[in-house]
Formats: C-alpha cells, sequence, structure tokens
C-alpha cells in the first residue's frame, strides 16, 4: 500500500490517506461533523488495480464465423450504418477484451486483423481456444500444457 501519488503539490502514499494519518483527515478533525475523515474519492481517481484501456476483438468460432463473414462483406458494398450497429450488436457474444500489451503482441505475430477500414479488429482462430479463450502463443497449442 506504499502506492505513491501526488495531490495539491504534495507526495502522498495511498495507506496515510486512508488511515487517519493525513494532514487533510487532521484538519477535518477540527469540524466535528464528519465521521469519516478518508479522501475516498481521491484514492479512486489516484488508484487503478487494473489497467482500464482495452480493446474488443472479435473472435470467429460458432455463429460468429458468419457474423463476421456478414461484416467482412460490407468492405465491398457501399456502408450502411444501421446495418453494421445492427450486425455489431450481434457480435457482441463473439469478442474479447484485450489489453493494449496484448494487442501489440498479436500484431506481431499476425494473429490480428482489421476490417471495415480499421472500424473492427478480428483475432485469428489459432489465437483462442474454445475452452481456454485467448493464447498469446499460437506455436505451442494450450493442450499441450494441460497434464
Amino acid at each position: 500500500m506504499r502506492y505513491p501519488i501526488k495531490e495539491y503539490g504534495t507526495q502522498y502514499y495511498l495507506a496515510d490517506l486512508l488511515s487517519n494519518v493525513n494532514a487533510k483527515a487532521k484538519e477535518n478533525k477540527e469540524n466535528k461533523g464528519y465521521v469519516l475523515y478518508q479522501p475516498f474519492k481521491t484514492v479512486g481517481q489516484a488508484f487503478q488495480v487494473f489497467d482500464q484501456e482495452t480493446i474488443d476483438v472479435f473472435v470467429p468460432y460458432g455463429e460468429g464465423e458468419n457474423l463476421l463473414a456478414q461484416l467482412e462483406s460490407m468492405q465491398q458494398m457501399k456502408f450502411h450504418l444501421g446495418k453494421f450497429r445492427e450486425t455489431i450488436q450481434k457480435a457482441r457474444p463473439y469478442t474479447i477484451s484485450i489489453y493494449a500489451w496484448q494487442r501489440k503482441k498479436l500484431e506481431q505475430a499476425g494473429m490480428l486483423r482489421s476490417i471495415l477500414d480499421d472500424r473492427a479488429l478480428v483475432l485469428d482462430k489459432q489465437a483462442y481456444d474454445d475452452d481456454y479463450g485467448l493464447c498469446m502463443d499460437a506455436e505451442q497449442p494450450v493442450s499441450e500444457f494441460v497434464v
């Protein structure tokens, strides 16, 4: 919990902010109107457990393969926003969220491609296992690691 944040020109640690050790809590103790003295909102804004920046990627499996064919056919014809939105909504169950570092690694391995003028990303079939999900190492299938 020694995660440092800089607030109002002063460096604090999350553990201190969540305890009554911080200067703001001491100031607020003077004002008896408050029961809690910790700046939960400030802490929540300063700290994230997980990187929130993800991107949705289409995975062609099951009915998703037919939806992918529909999306790809939209490239050849005049773009129709209503049809695109409808197809994208149907495709939501066939998407996964990946982090920026995963995207970079998959692109370097040639396992991601874009369709519809970069409006959607499609994951290669080799990079997805029906039982285990995303496989970052497509050369070695996940089944080889099961004992």
